[in-house]
């Protein structure tokens, strides 16, 4: 008794010691996108960052009471990272967001439709180890990053595709990135497209096919996350044009920055396959005609 009443007290005074921060903003859009922006990993990873060489690689958020969240942190030169985690205390939908960090530490988020926008203020705890104006502006940056992505749609097409595969996540993890097997379901979308690189997180990968004059064409990516059997996160950033890497130039900023992401949940003894990916305008009709039909043949390619 005397042991859990001291735990209980001591734990008391170390949550006391925390200093609250609130930082707030406004924006235009609607509600049911705000929340969306803010809670599904899928967005998560393209605004969840406090400074430009800084970025999350993956996320993952189980949203009730009680779940779990998840936000791999990494340097952009691959020098430092570490996991954001905690759990959800209070989720009510397009209303609050409240969680406890692994630290203890608490946060809560407020929406609040007015007239003219959505308030999202956030109320953390300040850890004590950084100054805490360094801790708000970089919460604050994080902020304003979501502002920004959630109010521009327009920069992006967000497709989403997913099949099911009666197959364990260990094989279609391995058929989907296979050369053999990948040259079979990629080919959906130009006859002899292939991969050139490892797959290996940070390094570069081009995605090719020969036109009829033998030039490659096609993209080129950074391995953002490979986390096997589990997520795999592409990044563009150039373009192989008539065999020569091509990192300048209108057509690259079109494809810049683009994510490419693919996701592996086992359900009973099948595996559910998800591919999400940004998009310029111009291909989002191919793209939506293309990829059901690379993902039936990728089901085809591990269930024969």
């Amino acid at each position: 008794m005397f042991a859990a009443s001291t735990h209980s007290i001591v734990a008391n005074m170390a949550q006391a010691a925390f200093q609250q921060i609130v930082i707030t903003t406004t924006l235009k859009a609607p509600l049911k996108t705000v929340w969306n922006c803010y809670t599904h990993p899928i967005h998560i990873i393209h605004w969840n960052n406090a400074s430009e060489d800084w970025h999350t690689t993956f996320a993952e958020a189980d949203m009730r009471q009680g779940g779990k969240f998840l936000s791999r942190m990494e340097a952009k030169d691959g020098s430092a990272g570490f996991d954001f985690t905690g759990t959800y205390t209070q989720v009510k939908p397009h209303s609050i967001l409240a969680y406890e960090l692994a630290d203890s530490r608490k946060v809560e988020v407020l929406f609040e439709e007015t007239t003219k926008d959505i308030a999202v203020t956030v109320t953390f705890d300040a850890e004590n180890e950084n100054p805490i104006d360094m801790q708000k502006a970089g919460w604050y940056t994080i902020l304003s990053n979501f502002k920004a992505y959630t109010e521009n749609p327009a920069t992006r097409n967000m497709l989403h595709f997913d099949v099911k595969i009666e197959c364990a996540i260990e094989m279609v993890f391995a058929k989907m990135f296979e050369k053999k097997t990948y040259n079979a379901w990629a080919g959906v979308f130009e006859q002899g497209s292939t991969f050139k690189g490892d797959w290996q997180r940070g390094s570069q990968m081009h995605f090719v096919y020969a036109d009829e004059d033998e030039e490659e064409q096609g993209l080129i990516a950074k391995v953002r996350e490979n986390i096997p059997n589990r997520f795999i996160s592409l990044e563009y950033i150039g373009l192989v044009q008539n065999s020569q890497e091509v990192f300048e130039g209108e057509d690259v900023e079109d494809w810049e920055g683009a994510l490419e992401n693919y996701s592996f949940r086992a359900k009973e003894n099948a595996t559910i396959v998800s591919v999400d990916l940004d998009s310029t305008e111009d291909f989002v009709p191919f793209l939506k005609s293309t990829w059901p039909k690379a993902l039936a043949k990728l089901k085809e390619l591990c269930e024969e």
